[in-house]
């Protein structure tokens, strides 16, 4: 316990001496009771702390090396998880590549009440047909079927039947009778012109 008292009224003693010697400029050395000496430099006043910069960097590479060394730059193998249509079953997928087939555009007009005053435009390079049966045989004879060569059209084709804003309702029917009649099965009927 004594030495204890002494040490630490050696250390208070020490501290004031430091503390004159720092103000008057001077340096300052002493040994302790344990035989440790102490040193204060001159021009020391303060006890600034300064750090060596050549050891900070050569711990800032050593450092960067490590981290360069312990770091796995290739891209690993990767599973992606991908749900695919289950093509087992019987049915059958459309072709995604296929274009959308345009459907073919009669449009149907009315000139008079009778029967034969019925105007017929067909979209496409082919002659216009003058009646609904004119109209049945030209598409009867475009129709792509296995025991005919040079067919337009498959019997999936769309047709749109169009009438016009003043067509009589039995020219259209009449029209839609032609196409149903030649073998078409995708008609429809479109808006007015």
């Amino acid at each position: 316990m004594m030495a204890d008292r002494r040490e630490s009224q050696w250390m208070h003693e020490h501290l004031m001496k430091v503390r004159e010697a720092a103000a008057r400029g001077e340096g300052y050395v002493e040994e302790s009771p344990n035989g440790k000496r102490s040193k204060l430099r001159p021009g020391s006043a303060g006890g600034t702390i300064s750090l060596s910069l050549t050891s900070m960097i050569d711990v800032v590479f050593q450092l960067l090396i490590y981290f360069l060394v312990a770091t796995d730059f290739s891209m690993n193998e990767q599973m992606y998880r991908m749900d695919l249509p289950d093509r087992s079953g019987g049915q059958q997928m459309a072709d995604p590549f296929s274009l959308d087939v345009e459907p073919l555009r009669v449009i149907v007009g009315s000139t008079g009440t009778t029967r034969e005053a019925m105007t017929l435009k067909v979209d496409g390079p082919m002659r216009q047909p003058t009646s609904a049966e004119d109209l049945y045989s030209l598409l009867w004879q475009h129709q792509a079927r296995p025991d005919t060569a040079g067919g337009w059209y498959n019997v999936d084709q769309p047709i749109v039947i169009v009438p016009t804003e003043h067509t009589r309702w039995e020219h259209v029917i009449e029209a839609f009778n032609a196409a149903h009649r030649a073998g078409y099965t995708n008609i429809t009927f479109g808006g007015g012109t």
